[in-house]
């Protein structure tokens, strides 16, 4: 494991003082050189010759017993600082080195949990797999009758692992359960008109969701096409670019949910309850909205082209930019101030029961 050193600058601290010791240094080396010592070292002071070659040595000054004393005091007041300085470097060093070490760790933690979440994940997709293969090969599901206790328990186990698994898993799940034809439909996605009603084709749910709690569920991108949600709680749950085409959504709890981009061609929103859900950008042509409380929801650049809004409630619902052409909005609760936000109305019927040009 490598750390990552910090490298110090010296403080301004430790510049002044050692500036201070050089010089002391400097300054009594100079006092040395360029001046001469009296009795307190720093008067005249030459060295006279005898008459013998030996040299004329004066009396120890003041001067020279201080410069025995100054210059080993700085020196080691120097070095107690220095060692000092470095004791607090190194101090600091190993601190950084430390809260680097921990850093990694926590990281290394984060990433074996994630490893194991990912496993566990895998895990419960792998056993709700085959238990669902035993109802379907030992206990005849895909045969079975509304009622039948082996539908009671496909539904339990959808439900329970639906709750467990992640977006990715669960949309395997549900792939699953649609190559199984134990959801959605089974003769194909050619018989629809031009708003996406269905067409003598037929939804077979054998595994429905119909008033299950789903609240806050993370259902994104998920191929939820003609699955029976009727009565649902899908309050505040994330539903953004999922595939809820020709969906029964009837009488189903939406309320701050997030239906941007969402596919709910042809779907079944009688009485369905979106309020202040976001449904931008969503394709809603050809719904059933008849008695729908859209209050405060967000319905800009929606496609609701030929859905029936009669009887909804749009009060304070953003209708900028959205496709109403050919909709049904007899008796609908809407101000002429947000039908004139930029929405399409050729050929809608208005809530008075007029005919827009």
């Amino acid at each position: 494991m490598r750390s990552r050193f910090l490298i110090k600058r010296p403080s301004r601290r430790t510049v002044l003082v050692g500036t201070i010791v050089l010089g002391s240094l400097v300054v009594y080396g100079l006092m040395q050189v360029n001046y001469e010592c009296d009795l307190t070292g720093f008067g005249a002071c030459d060295f006279v010759k005898g008459s013998s070659d030996e040299d004329y040595r004066p009396e120890k000054t003041l001067w020279d017993w201080l410069g025995l004393l100054i210059v080993p005091t700085v020196l080691a007041l120097g070095a107690i600082y220095f060692n000092r300085a470095e004791r607090r470097n190194e101090l600091e060093i190993a601190q950084q080195e430390r809260l680097n070490e921990l850093e990694i760790a926590q990281k290394e933690r984060q990433n074996e949990a994630r490893i194991a979440e990912e496993r566990a994940q895998d895990a419960r997709l792998q056993t709700y797999l085959d238990q669902m293969r035993e109802l379907l090969l030992d206990r005849n599901l895909r045969d079975s009758q509304a009622g039948d206790e082996v539908r009671h328990v496909a539904q339990t186990l959808t439900l329970i692992a639906l709750r467990r698994l992640d977006q990715e898993r669960r949309n395997i799940l549900m792939q699953f359960l649609r190559s199984s034809r134990l959801i959605g439909l089974h003769n194909g996605h050619e018989l629809v008109d031009q708003y996406g009603n269905l067409l003598g084709a037929k939804a077979r749910n054998i595994v429905d969701f119909q008033q299950v709690d789903l609240r806050e569920a993370d259902l994104r991108a998920s191929p939820l096409f003609a699955v029976n949600l009727r009565g649902a709680i899908l309050r505040e749950a994330n539903l953004r670019g999922a595939i809820l085409y020709s969906a029964d959504l009837s009488g189903t709890n939406l309320r701050g949910a997030d239906l941007s981009g969402t596919n709910l061609r042809g779907a079944n929103l009688y009485r369905a309850n979106f309020y202040r859900a976001n449904l931008r950008g969503a394709d809603l042509s050809g719904t059933n909205l008849r008695g729908a409380n859209l209050e405060g929801a967000n319905l800009e650049g929606a496609n609701l082209r030929g859905a029936d809004l009669s009887r909804a409630n749009l009060s304070r619902a953003n209708l900028e930019g959205a496709n109403l052409e050919g909709a049904n909005l007899t008796g609908a609760i809407v101000t002429p101030e947000q039908l004139a936000q930029g929405a399409s109305l050729t050929g809608a019927s208005m809530p008075d029961g007029s005919i827009h040009d």
